[in-house]
């Protein structure tokens, strides 16, 4: 074996070679000493066993407990051979190997148990020295793989060890991260609570969440409008979630029992005590910062939103409800003008003056509370010092000076996306005349919507001889309209032209042919022959004095009926 030093101090001295032997055995204990591995001591010891006389390896087996297991020593073991080495036991035996003079199984013993065998064979029985000789490497070997089991046993130990150790550093890690989260939630706890006592709460709020996540936080409101912000400005390229997309949110966060959830570059906790959406707290977070304490943060934050938001509304509601009951009294007529005084006092609204009452009515809404709240939003707007309040399907306005009937018309339907309403403004009066000015709203109202251009803005005022006529039912006004005018009208309508605007500017104008033709933007001669159609159509005399008055009278009430 040329890993093993051989010492001969003389060829042919026995003695000389028992020494070498010996030391061979020496040198071979050492390597397997240094050895960690029961297959590589067991190869070692193979690779050997030549070196003691003429012996051979059959094969070399290890023993774990109840299990025997073969090594590759490179020979190839019969399969019967492993129960026959296992029936020797501890103390080694004689084998049966057919085409071998000599076999017996070499027990490998160490000091807590049985280790190990090898099959040795030799052409005849070996001589009482080389037995000697395969005892002592049969016991050195069986040593060896003690030796390594004890190592890996203490290696095992030592590894458990370390793990315990890195156990043990993780736990307190963990221990030290829940304090560290414990003391910052009980900060963000403590900050929260002082927000929510403060004047302005949602200000607060938005500031202290700010604060605690290092991000930059705002607030939205039910439409998805941001409110407040905690930061130097509106963030840049910060666009409004559609309505589709707060939508898809609300559902996400009702499945999610009302976490935090994340929608593009920022994350969105809503504000819901209820069934119903509220608000939102926001946090910018382009660059996905935010983690599991940011997010509770938010949540908390987004909880005492919604408190605070509901308490807001109920104390909106009460308002509104006081505003509206003032309202119908008011309108209705009270005599306790001086108890009205008091009550509009305490919902911030001063009934000195003179005021307007304005009627408005929209058509296709699906809620009348729709178009309650965008006139209030709308008349805040236009900053009108007004009582708002529903009644019998519209909306009553009470506006102290004067109405922007135009500007309240178009603003209203911008914000309803709908040219579909009526609005109509009784003159001024002082709170014991509120019933009045009520009234003849009503009156300009319903002219408006029963003529022929049925959304817009009327005042009582602009009514003219309407004023005296449109009280109570109108058909007779119509049929009067109708006498005096029918047949013209149904020229008109037949022919696509305009007798009856001619008629009514030539009225307008007190028979003025300049006048008339350039209010008109027609010639002379063409207004004479309009005329003269006119004359020959209606079978009237212009010349005579009741007829005009009768004429010019129709014409007034057709134009107010014509929404003109």
């Amino acid at each position: 074996m040329s890993d093993i030093p051989q010492v001969r101090l003389d060829a042919d001295s026995p003695r000389r070679d028992q020494v070498s032997d010996l030391y061979g055995l020496f040198t071979l204990s050492t390597m397997m000493f240094g050895a960690r591995d029961g297959p590589a001591i067991l190869r070692l010891c193979a690779s050997f066993l030549p070196a003691l006389g003429p012996l051979r390896v059959e094969a070399a087996y290890l023993v774990v407990g109840d299990d025997v297991s073969a090594v590759d020593v490179g020979t190839t073991p019969a399969d019967d051979l492993v129960n026959s080495v296992a029936q020797a036991g501890s103390t080694g035996g004689d084998l049966q190997l057919d085409g071998r003079g000599w076999a017996r199984a070499v027990p490998l013993v160490g000091l807590s148990g049985h280790r190990g065998y090898l099959a040795v064979s030799a052409p005849a029985e070996p001589q009482s020295y080389d037995c000697f000789l395969l005892d002592i490497l049969g016991r050195q070997t069986g040593a060896a793989l003690e030796n390594a089991a004890l190592y890996r046993e203490v290696a095992q130990y030592a590894a458990s060890l370390r793990a315990l150790n890195r156990e043990r550093d993780d736990v307190n890690q963990q221990l030290s991260a829940t304090v560290q989260d414990l003391e910052r939630r009980s900060q963000m706890h403590e900050l929260l609570t002082r927000a929510s006592a403060a004047d302005d709460v949602v200000e607060a709020l938005v500031r202290t969440v700010r604060d605690l996540t290092g991000l930059t936080a705002g607030m939205e409101g039910a439409f998805g409008n941001v409110e407040h912000w905690a930061a130097a400005g509106r963030p840049e390229g910060y666009e409004r979630i559609s309505a589709s997309i707060r939508e898809e949110v609300s559902r996400a966060a009702l499945a999610r029992a009302g976490r935090a959830v994340r929608v593009k570059d920022r994350v969105v906790a809503l504000a819901r005590p209820g069934n119903e959406t509220l608000g939102a707290v926001v946090l910018v977070d382009p660059r996905r910062a935010a983690g599991d304490f940011e997010m509770f943060v938010l949540e908390q934050a987004a909880v005492l939103l919604g408190m605070e938001l509901s308490h807001r509304r109920s104390l909106v509601e009460v308002e509104v409800r006081l505003r509206r009951q003032l309202v119908d009294d008011l309108v209705s007529g009270t005599d306790d003008v001086d108890s009205a005084v008091v009550r509009a006092a305490a919902v911030g609204h001063d009934l000195a003056g003179s005021h307007r009452v304005v009627v408005i009515h929209w058509q296709g809404l699906p809620d009348v509370e729709l178009l309650v709240s965008t006139v209030e939003r709308v008349a805040t707007h236009l900053e009108l010092a007004a009582l708002v309040a529903r009644r019998a399907g519209n909306v009553v306005l009470l506006v102290a000076g004067d109405v922007p009937a135009r500007e309240l018309y178009e603003r209203i339907c911008t914000d309803l996306r709908s040219t579909t309403g009526s609005i109509g403004i009784g003159a001024r009066a002082e709170p014991r005349a509120f019933p009045r000015s009520f009234e003849e709203a009503q009156h300009a109202l319903g002219i408006r919507a029963r003529s022929k251009n049925p959304f817009g803005s009327t005042r009582f005022e602009d009514l003219g001889i309407y004023r005296i006529l449109a009280v109570g039912d109108t058909s007779e006004v119509d049929a009067y309209v109708t006498q005096w005018l029918g047949v013209l009208i149904g020229y008109d309508a037949t022919r696509h032209s305009s007798l009856v605007e001619t008629l009514a500017e030539y009225l307008d104008h007190g028979g003025n042919y300049d006048q008339t033709a350039e209010a008109l933007v027609i010639h002379r001669s063409t207004l004479r022959y309009r005329l003269r159609r006119i004359r020959e159509l209606a079978g009237v005399d212009l010349t005579d004095v009741e007829s005009r008055l009768n004429l010019h009278v129709a014409t007034r009430a057709w134009r107010i009926l014509e929404g003109a």
